[in-house]
This record gives structure tokens, sequence and C-alpha cells, in this order.
């Protein structure tokens, strides 16, 4: 910084001239002052978590349930119920978004999240309807000609829905536990509701069979079913 003083003349005032130095203040070089430069500021999105729990509608913890954000800058992030059912997502971009859980033999469940702090987001999945087909009793044999007898057997659904387009194998033993014969069987026409029973056509048998068969044999079924009407 340099001082460089000025004389000036000032105007005559009442007859008398006045001189008077003037210090100007002259800045100069590199060293000078220069004005304020702001610090830029960038804007930042605050980041939350999102915890909770996978349940049944029954109460029921579902370890191993899959938990989800299928949309918003969050999405793809995934992670797995713990053995508690518990969950926890981290770090998570403020904004709303739908979150998801699903296990297998339940409703998958979708919850809208709205993240602006914080937040516990708990799911109650409702146990997706399944029929339960299992054989009861003995077979049944019903003459079809001089040699040849039909089987059958009642088929019981202990399930929470109906099936239908039903069929399958019959698989019948020996008293010595050997296969005399494998049967495939269909009833595309039978629907069994929850709760309730069916008497199931499953096939013919030779009376060579039959005698092959015995006295003590046994069956075994298998089933391919629709659930739900």
């Amino acid at each position: 910084m340099t001082v460089t003083e000025v004389s000036a003349i000032l105007p005559r005032v009442r007859g008398s001239i006045f001189a008077t130095s003037v210090a100007v203040l002259a800045f100069t070089g590199c060293g000078g002052p220069t004005s304020p430069t702001a610090t830029p500021t960038t804007a930042t999105t605050p980041h939350w978590s999102l915890s909770g729990a996978v349940t049944s509608t029954t109460g029921d913890t579902l370890a191993g349930a899959k938990i989800e954000i299928v949309d918003g800058p969050n999405a793809g992030q995934s992670t797995t119920a713990n053995v508690a059912g518990g969950y926890s997502f981290t770090g998570l971009t403020q904004s709303g978004f739908t979150v998801r859980a699903s296990i297998a033999g339940f409703d998958t469940q979708s919850i809208g999240v709205n993240l602006t702090a914080d937040t516990v987001t708990n799911f109650k999945l409702t146990r997706t309807p399944v029929a339960i087909l299992t054989g009861s009793g003995n077979l049944m044999f019903t003459p079809t000609g001089a040699s040849t007898w039909a089987i059958s057997a009642v088929v019981v659904n202990t399930g929470t829905t109906c099936a239908q387009s039903i069929s399958g194998t019959v698989a019948i033993h020996a008293g010595d536990g050997t296969t005399v014969v494998t049967l495939q069987w269909s009833a595309p026409g039978i629907t069994i509701p929850a709760g309730s029973s069916a008497t199931v056509t499953l096939g013919e048998l030779s009376a060579q069979q039959i005698a092959a068969v015995g006295a003590n044999g046994s069956y075994g079924l298998t089933f391919t079913f629709t659930s739900g009407c």
C-alpha cells in the first residue's frame, strides 16, 4: 500500500487563501486488499433409516422374509428378515417410495413410505390359501368286466381353499412292499372344497394284478392340482 500526498488550493474564502494537504490512500501492488469471496455451498439431501418387523397376521415371526425397495432413488436395495423377523435399512435418501415384503406361503405386501426421518414400518402378511390333498381309507374295487375292476379312493382336502384340475399317480404295493402297478389318473371335472372330500376313480386292475397285491397290500397317492376356485 502507498500513501500519496496531494496539495490542493482551496477557493478564496473571505479574502484568505487556505492550503491543505489531502492524504490519499492508493492501493497498489499484488498484496492489496480484495473483495471477500463467498464459499459455494452444496445442498445435501438428508439420509435416514427404515426398520421394522415382518410377521404373519396371527403374530408369527417370518424369519427369512425378503424386504425390498421397488422404486424411487433407493430402488434395488433389499434385505432379509432376521430370526426375530426384524429388518433394517440405513443411509436411505429422503424420498417417497414403495417397500415390499414377501416369503413363500404368504401373500406379498407393499407399503408406501414417505421417508423424512428415521422410520419404523411393520409388515403383517396373510397366509396364501392352499389346498392340501391326501388319500383316506382303503381302495375301493368295482367290477367293470369279467376280470377287471375299477379302483377308487376317497381324497380329502385339509387345506384352506378348494382344489380343482386334479390329477396324479397311484402306486399299488403287495404286502411285502413290492410295487405291483403304478397308474396315472386324472379327475378334471372334480372340485374339492376346503374341508371336504370326494371319491376319485384311479383306473382299472386285472384279476391277476389284484391277486398279486393280496389282502395286505397298500397304496400311495400323489397329486397335481390347482389351488383356489
